[in-house]
Formats: C-alpha cells, structure tokens, sequence
C-alpha cells in the first residue's frame, strides 16, 4: 500500500535510483517477513530540522518484538546494510507493531 500515492510517485521520479532498490527490497522483505504487510509513506525526520523528504517502507509485524528484532538484525545483516548506501539517505526500513 502505498499512502499519498501522487506525492510518492513524484518523489520516486525524482529519485528514480530508488526503484531498483524498491524492487530488491520487496523480495528480501518478503523472505525475513512473508506474511508482513508492507506500505511506503513520505516522512520528513523533524530531529533533522530540514524539510527533506525519505520514503518510509513500513514492515507490518505480529510478532514478539524480540523475534522482529531478530529477523531485522538478519536483514540488514543479509541485506540492507549491503545496499542503504544506494538509498543516499533518501529510503529507510522500519518495523511497525500491529
């Protein structure tokens, strides 16, 4: 799901180094968290004190958060912490307990 559809599809022309990236990422998601629901979302981060935009996945989790940590340890283990310097600091991953 993706909230604020037009803002998010500019935002991904602008950064279109993005999509490749996105489209990695939601296979290696799907492996640590198969059963996840997943959103994108625009988000400013108001401690940085600038308007700069990142795009948000969400990972929607149901589990222990101890047993999330985990899987997200070995994600980024695996996968992300190899790739976040393609983000440009523009794409971040995060957990959500539902």
């Amino acid at each position: 799901m993706i909230q604020d559809t037009q803002q998010t599809e500019q935002f991904l022309n602008e950064h279109s180094y993005l999509l490749p990236l996105l489209d990695d990422a939601r296979s290696h998601i799907a492996r640590y968290f198969p059963h996840a629901p997943r959103t994108l979302e625009l988000s400013t981060d108001p401690e940085a004190g600038t308007s700069d935009e990142q795009l948000v996945v969400h990972i929607g989790i149901d589990t222990s958060p101890a047993d999330a940590l985990t899987q997200l340890r070995q994600f980024d283990l695996d996968w992300w912490l190899n790739r976040v310097e393609q983000a440009k600091g523009k794409m971040i991953i995060n957990l959500d307990l539902l």
